[in-house]
């Protein structure tokens, strides 16, 4: 269809005239091949009217619905978002009236994404919940919509409800094995950990949903490269962080992603203002201030635009504007997140004046704040900044005290060698890239093999007797296809197997912590705090059960579980439950990489989490620095667990030896075929000895 014909199209419905569906539908194809090379706006002046004018006419079916989606696209291509949301709004509504589902998943997708851009929380949670709550919806959209909730979460601050929906997107992703959707998930849950200041374990999870990020959608390393940048800055490795912010920035320009550009360029600005290379910091907040302003906006970014180029001003004693100090302060009463809002009153600690106590108050809020984030490079500045301030002050003696923590902190940050965590990391994810290549290679030439030495079998028995040859060949097709059968047959029951024995375990898992939730509902209802606390040890004695069903399901390997992985759950979620200060106690774990059998993990994880809870609830009322120590190792044929404490300790002979907790630790240590040994001078020490199991006693 020609261009005359369709600007021809498009007069007739400015004129009011009626557009049939035939008209439409070349119209958007037209439409789609005009996306394709990237002219958005032509292909948006030549749709738009064609479509709406058919829309008005009444027209609700697969065509309208698909075109004013197709709009809504268009629009959000252009970062006209406010025309893109009202569109997807309404392709939503005609694709529901019409039953077409895959269009209405297309609408739906764009309202999620732009309700988190908006920052719209009830929208994201009404309609994550419709896709969630919809038969037969795709693993990846129902990835997507708990992505969507956990990223509205993070955004209000409740991060445990972020990290629930957050873990039940990767649990989708990581059975699916969707590599469409399972870097966003790893990352959206690396995002989580990153702003509760766990950087390691943030950069695990980064890097681990990075290694499934697929050839075609190589667009979305800039956005992930750039978060994972931020952490090695975190981290101390500004080296790692300049190298990743440079390519993603590069990646980020080639895909026209202008927002993720803008936050590799502020990312490289921060890393050469901790070099102290001061030009080049303010040289990249210009360049992410030019750029944040071609399309749109983010004001959050732009806070951080602004007060970055102010502190790299002054610190090259350039002088701020009025204009520029006007419009700092106007955002210092204006943005609503607490770390931008930090940035800003350390600011305007070095551009007013302010009194001693006014410093001092700020000054201790914005410290405490660094501290918790464990921004050490912030803890710098500030430092410095208060030197700076009592030295122009007069407060000579005070500034000089404040030099030994800069030095220390100076000192800490030289010393800081995160460069064998982060190799470790790559390597690791690196080599589980190679690994899986190498599984596929040995796959390929196992199947090779197979052929080669079939191909030979039938030319020897050809070259013998042909007419022989012919009744052996067919034979022996006849025995391939039927041991074939056979194989596939063993190898899909072995699968449902494997299949139906996670389920039930998952199950398990889920009836437990069933049984634990009942019993929290029932303590409420009790008064008595003897019976409250009898529930609480039955409720740690359920968990620490749910915890290796847990493990199972989640394992490939189904029979067996790591004991140090097992021991180290059960030990924080111990702490967690019976609300323990890890400032007052310190936990001690010394377990060596063991598997056990599920018949030897159950009564041994009932053991400890019995021992252990004694220790949390009874050994450290006296004591003003606890130390609990757990230790697991395999002696010859023997395995030898000790918990110890440092705490009051108590004279074994008055201690009734009929309680219900001593008593299954002791049926328990019969069923092990285990000796029990209790010692309590200065603490306590009980030791156990069992058995380890052999393959001959597994038979």
């Amino acid at each position: 269809m020609n261009l005359t014909k369709l600007l021809y199209l498009a007069l007739l419905c400015l004129v009011g005239h009626c557009i049939n569906g035939q008209q439409l539908e070349d119209v958007l194809e037209s439409a789609k091949k005009l996306n394709q090379e990237g002219k958005y706006e032509e292909a948006i002046s030549l749709l738009e009217p064609v479509a709406t004018a058919y829309v008005a006419e009444g027209n609700q079916d697969d065509l309208s619905c698909h075109a004013v989606y197709f709009l809504s696209k268009l629009y959000a291509n252009t970062y006209t978002f406010e025309t893109s949301y009202a569109y997807a709004f309404q392709a939503e509504k005609i694709c529901e009236s019409v039953d077409n589902d895959s269009m209405y998943m297309s609408s739906i997708s764009i309202i999620l994404a732009l309700s988190e851009f908006y920052r719209n929380p009830d929208t994201v949670k009404l309609y994550a919940k419709k896709v969630i709550g919809l038969e037969g919806v795709l693993p990846s959209d129902r990835s997507n919509a708990y992505n969507s909730l956990s990223t509205i979460y993070e955004m209000d601050q409740q991060l445990d409800s972020a990290f629930y929906y957050g873990k039940k997107a990767t649990r989708i992703d990581s059975i699916t094995q969707d590599s469409s959707s399972l870097p966003y998930s790893y990352f959206d849950l690396g995002t989580f950990y990153m702003v509760t200041f766990q950087y390691e374990t943030a950069l695990e999870k980064m890097l681990y949903g990075r290694s499934y990020v697929r050839k075609q959608d190589a667009y979305k390393l800039p956005t992930i490269d750039t978060r994972i940048a931020m952490i090695y800055f975190q981290l101390g490795n500004i080296n790692k962080a300049l190298e990743l912010g440079e390519s993603s920035y590069r990646m980020a320009t080639e895909h026209n992603l202008q927002g993720t550009a803008t936050r590799a360029l502020i990312l490289l600005a921060e890393c050469y203002g901790f070099r102290g290379d001061t030009k080049k910091e303010l040289m990249y907040y210009e360049k992410a201030d030019s750029l944040n302003n071609i399309k749109i906006e983010n004001e959050f970014r732009r806070t951080r635009i602004l007060v970055g180029k102010a502190h790299a001003k002054l610190d090259l004693g350039l002088a701020l504007t009025n204009k520029e100090i006007a419009a700092l302060r106007k955002r210092k009463d204006q943005v609503p997140n607490e770390l931008e809002s930090n940035k800003l009153d350390y600011l305007f600690l070095r551009i007013d004046n302010p009194s001693i106590s006014e410093f001092e108050s700020t000054y201790n809020r914005l410290y405490a704040s660094a501290t918790e984030r464990k921004a050490d490079h912030l803890l710098l500045n500030l430092l410095r900044l208060k030197k700076r301030y009592y030295t122009q002050k007069g407060l000579y003696e005070q500034a000089y005290k404040i030099d030994y923590s800069i030095q220390e902190l100076e000192k800490k940050r030289s010393q800081l060698n995160n460069e064998y965590i982060i190799q470790d990391l790559d390597a690791k994810y690196q080599k589980k890239i190679k690994d899986q290549e190498i599984e596929n290679l040995e796959t390929q030439n196992d199947i090779q093999s197979n052929i080669v030495t079939q191909q030979r079998i039938a030319i020897i028995m050809g070259s013998v007797a042909c007419m022989i040859g012919i009744i052996l060949l067919t034979l022996l097709f006849r025995l391939f296809r039927k041991t074939q059968k056979q194989k596939d047959i063993i190898s899909k029951a072995l699968l449902d197997k494997d299949l139906l024995i996670k389920e039930i375990h998952h199950r398990v898992k889920n009836n437990l912590q069933l049984v634990s939730s009942l019993l929290t509902l029932q303590s409420r209802d009790i008064d008595d705090e003897k019976a409250r606390s009898a529930i609480q040890d039955g409720k740690s004695r359920v968990r620490s059960m749910a915890l290796i069903h847990q493990d199972l399901y989640m394992n490939e390997a189904l029979k067996e579980i790591n004991v140090k992985t097992y021991l180290e759950k059960l030990t924080t979620d111990l702490f967690l439950t019976y609300k323990m200060d890890q400032d007052k106690i310190k936990l001690e774990l010394d377990i060596e990489e063991i598997d056990l059998d599920v018949d030897t993990i159950v009564p041994l994880g009932l053991i400890m989490n019995e021992l252990i809870t004694n220790s949390l609830k009874y050994a450290f009322d006296e004591v003003q620095m606890g130390v609990l120590t757990v230790v697991f190792k395999e002696q010859k044929d023997k395995l030898v667990l000790t918990i110890q404490d440092n705490g009051k300790g108590y004279d074994i002979d008055e201690v009734s030896q009929e309680g219900f907790g001593t008593t299954m630790v002791q049926a328990l240590s019969r069923q092990l075929n285990a000796k029990v040994d209790i010692e309590s001078s200065d603490g306590t020490l009980t030791t156990i000895i069992l058995p380890k199991k052999t393959s001959h006693d597994e038979t």
